[in-house]
């Protein structure tokens, strides 16, 4: 069982302010690591509570004679707490950190932020093979900046460990959540280990307005969360056997396979045009280009190369 300290390193001091132009919510701090000369780390958090840095955008590419959609993202705000006293907020420290991978359905975003020093606080993940000893009623704390306050934790049990939303796996709590929530972090109350990403609320309508039903609150189970960290090839940040710069070698390879693909459907798009054929209509077209839309199917939540119209 976590004393108070405890629960103000594991769950409140991870917790920062994430912000964007045009919105703001919550992010958790789950890694750090030393390389290339300074510490890159990792802040967890929604695609929702990102999604206004990320748009897209044309460009002309040389390579097929014409515009090409591209994706842009701009950094984001971080915003760190500092205390004294253990609970009074002493000031605040503001970081800027860019967005390295994302997933629109799965509502999940990897922020990375580089410094000189690691952060003073990183919370601790359930281990992977510990996630089916999960139940119903084990006491958890959602925490995050709820309104864009400070964090706030708040306490309260898991209700649910199979809903589902768009076909997508979801566990339930009854910690009261709000606004500001989404992009923190729900942890076990015993020891302070990280769950979840609090994301959806239950809404009801009444009259003309939409009444958020606090105390159920979907989050975002930690295996979910494993398996889009795996498909980004992130695994350095939960699995030691993976290094950073096995991974960044690895997300390269994929990166430079994906380009390629692209380039040779766009090769084949332009030599359809020339020689007169509708590469759009064109059933032999789309026979040939069945390998390199697999390609583009496996990797196509690795984001930051140009794709097609």
């Amino acid at each position: 069982m976590l004393n108070v300290e405890d629960l103000h390193h594991k769950i409140l001091y991870p917790t920062v302010l994430v912000r964007t132009d045009k919105a703001g919510g919550s992010g958790t701090v789950i890694a750090s690591v030393h390389a290339e000369d300074e510490y890159k780390t990792y802040i967890l958090t929604n695609w929702h509570v990102i999604e206004d840095a990320i748009r897209k955008a044309k460009k002309w590419d040389p390579l097929v004679g014409r515009d090409v959609e591209v994706e842009i993202r701009a950094p984001v705000t971080i915003e760190f707490y500092k205390y004294r006293r253990l609970s009074i907020l002493d000031r605040t420290d503001n970081r800027r950190a860019d967005i390295v991978a994302w997933d629109k359905d799965g509502d999940v975003g990897l922020l990375e932020l580089l410094s000189e020093s690691p952060p003073d606080y990183i919370a601790e993940l359930l281990p992977r093979d510990e996630i089916n000893s999960i139940r119903m009623f084990m006491p958890i704390i959602a925490c995050g900046c709820a309104m864009g306050h400070k964090p706030v934790a708040t306490e309260g049990y898991i209700t649910s460990l199979d809903e589902r939303i768009e076909n997508l796996a979801y566990w339930m709590a009854n910690t009261p959540t709000i606004f500001g929530n989404s992009g923190g972090g729900q942890f076990l109350s015993d020891t302070g280990q990280f769950i979840g990403i609090p994301s959806r609320l239950d809404v009801v309508i009444l009259g003309f307005a939409a009444q958020a039903i606090t105390h159920l609150s979907y989050f975002i189970p930690i295996g979910r969360i494993y398996d889009l960290l795996q498909d980004w090839e992130y695994q350095f940040i939960f699995d030691p056997d993976y290094t950073y710069e096995q991974c960044a070698k690895r997300r390269k390879e994929k990166q430079d396979e994906l380009q390629r693909a692209w380039e040779r459907r766009w090769r084949r798009e332009r030599e359809l045009a020339q020689g007169g054929g509708v590469a759009e209509g064109n059933p032999e077209k789309k026979a040939e280009g069945t390998e390199d839309a697999a390609v583009v199917d496996v990797f196509k939540k690795l984001w930051g190369v140009p794709r097609p119209e």
